[in-house]
């Protein structure tokens, strides 16, 4: 009697190989495609952030300026946190951005980051406006607050100084940044010619924690295209928008 072949079940080594290949192609492929989906979410869900903060701001500024006692400085948070802490946010989860990866504990720029660094040359990191007192109980701060109670000793201060001498003399260091950024709204300063700065361009509070996305293009002071990170920025009219590194520095269309 002749002996029966039995089925042949399973994968030859050869057949393995070919579908391994294949699944490491789609991989390959799907890979940078998953990566911008997920980045796409993160900057969607950190621009959530952004507009609860500028809703917050607002109606609290609103609320200031309808007594006739109290400064347009006293009438905003001193600090980020302070708007959980009064009730105006109300989830803490809304102060660490999805793309920090530090989870707050860089601050509100990324400069412990060697890649940030690389890609900005910049190593400037305002530690001054990371919130100092965080009212949210072993939380950071992801985000910088341009309108912080933080001291601001910066070099151009003096163009404050010059041209608006009527609001502020040397005798009144140290200017807080939210009095910097009331001037520079409503005079300008040095970068657009003392001309008031539209409020829909003027950063509330910023992003910097998504300088690993995909990057823009601006154009420089000198109407040059150049490459900068991707910084998303809540203005203080409340509108969300998106800029380079310097936020004055127009996209290139």
């Amino acid at each position: 009697m002749k002996d029966k072949k039995h089925n042949q079940i399973g994968f030859t080594l050869i057949e393995m190989l070919v579908v391994i290949a294949v699944i490491a192609l789609l991989a390959a492929l799907l890979f940078p495609a998953v990566n911008r989906a997920l980045a796409q979410a993160r900057q969607t869900k950190c621009m959530s952030h952004l507009r609860t903060f500028g809703i917050a701001w607002n109606q609290r500024y609103i609320e200031g300026q309808q007594d006739a006692f109290t400064t347009e400085v006293e009438s905003i948070f001193p600090w980020l946190s302070d708007m959980y802490a009064d009730g105006y946010v109300n989830d803490d989860s809304s102060f660490i951005c999805p793309s920090d990866q530090s989870r707050g504990a860089w601050g509100s720029k990324p400069t412990q980051s060697s890649l940030f660094v690389q890609l900005t040359n910049d190593e400037d990191d305002f530690s001054e406006t990371n919130d100092p007192h965080p009212t949210i109980p072993g939380t950071f701060i992801s985000y910088m607050y341009e309108f912080s109670a933080a001291s601001f000793n910066h070099d151009w201060i003096d163009y404050v100084y010059k041209n608006h001498s009527e609001r502020y003399s040397l005798s009144d260091m140290p200017i807080t940044w939210a009095e910097i950024k009331m001037s520079q709204m409503r005079y300008g300063d040095r970068s657009n010619q003392g001309r008031a700065y539209d409020r829909t361009m003027f950063p509330l509070a910023r992003c910097f924690h998504h300088f690993q996305d995909r990057q823009v293009s601006v154009i420089n002071d000198d109407q040059e295209s150049e490459r900068s990170v991707r910084v998303l920025n809540v203005a203080v009219a409340g509108n969300v928008f998106m800029s380079g590194l310097q936020w004055e520095f127009p996209l290139a269309r």
